[in-house]
């Protein structure tokens, strides 16, 4: 790997941690690393998905169609909320759809309307964020297609 594509990768793994609030991470006892907003977290690994009963405060702007519609949570909506935190990191941290409050972001996503590709953002990664946003779920990616995607694109 270059020395160039190091000091890029980094950058933005640096610009990811300060995105990422310690507040939103946990270490687990086998040391690896859980990110999550707390307040929503939950064990959903006995069914592959969860449904919410309640309605809190919710982080609209990073939700799935499915989760904003039918309170429904699993991995691909997980994966939807992953292309929005990487619009963030290249956006500088900015907050997505700025300017626009909770309700208009719910009309925009139902319209099928998407974050713009951030300035400082390489075309394949916005290509990539563009999939994880993906009206149908199963035509979202897998977190491991996703890595196999950065891999690539690291190494090309």
């Amino acid at each position: 790997m270059s020395t160039l594509l190091r000091r890029s990768w980094s950058t933005v793994w640096m610009i990811f941690c300060l995105v990422i609030c310690s507040r939103q991470q946990r270490v687990e006892g086998s040391g690896s690393i859980k990110v999550a907003d707390f307040g929503l977290a939950k064990d959903i690994y006995t069914s592959e998905y969860y449904r919410s009963e309640q309605r809190g405060a919710l982080p609209v702007k990073w939700m799935s169609p499915e989760s904003l519609l039918v309170n429904y949570f699993d991995e691909k909506t997980d994966v939807w909320s992953y292309g929005v935190t990487c619009w963030e990191i290249f956006s500088l941290g900015r907050v997505p759809y700025p300017g626009v409050g909770n309700n208009n972001v719910i009309v925009m996503i139902k319209a099928g309307k998407r974050l713009d590709k951030p300035v400082l953002c390489p075309d394949k990664l916005f290509t990539l964020m563009q999939t994880t946003w993906a009206d149908t779920p199963t035509k979202r990616p897998t977190f491991e297609e996703i890595v196999d995607t950065l891999e690539q694109s690291i190494l090309s």
